[in-house]
């Protein structure tokens, strides 16, 4: 992971290879492969890796039970518009949706961790709904509109 995420920095996602990343590992593209069947799927779980350990201390914020919920989200607000803003993100999303990498790279992305940091964060919304914070709606939609507003104007 840390060798094919250098490549990736030093070349670029378009210009690595995995013929590169193996050499310098000093293995055979075949092992390579053995590991990962594409290299989207590397960049995927060398971008994940990177962003994982911000997004779980996110995450956390949710967990802790807070007698001021207003807060709790808030907070988790302003941290998310902190994280969505980091060199590394940015870096993901330019390169998943830049021409000629498809669209398959960010649905494998998607799916390796923020799909089910978002069903999580569904999951609190729920729990304040139940509670009488939130008024009742449907809590994915209502985390979708959470994550349109904390997003626009940045992404």
């Amino acid at each position: 992971m840390t060798a094919a995420a250098e490549i990736f920095e030093e070349m670029g996602y378009q210009r690595a290879s995995m013929a590169s990343i193996s050499a310098r590992l000093g293995g055979s593209k075949a092992t390579l492969y053995g590991y990962f069947n594409s290299k989207e799927a590397l960049f995927a779980a060398v971008m994940m890796t990177a962003l994982e350990e911000q997004g779980e201390q996110m995450l956390q914020l949710l967990e802790v039970s807070s007698e001021d919920p207003v807060a709790t989200l808030k907070t988790f607000a302003l941290r998310y518009v902190s994280f969505i803003r980091t060199p590394e993100l940015q870096a993901t999303i330019r390169t998943t949706s830049s021409s000629g990498v498809g669209n398959a790279l960010g649905v494998e992305l998607y799916e390796l961790e923020p799909k089910r940091a978002w069903d999580e964060i569904a999951g609190y919304m729920e729990r304040l709904m139940e509670a009488g914070v939130l008024i009742s709606a449907p809590p994915l939609r209502t985390t979708y509109h959470l994550k349109g507003l904390l997003e626009a104007g940045i992404l």
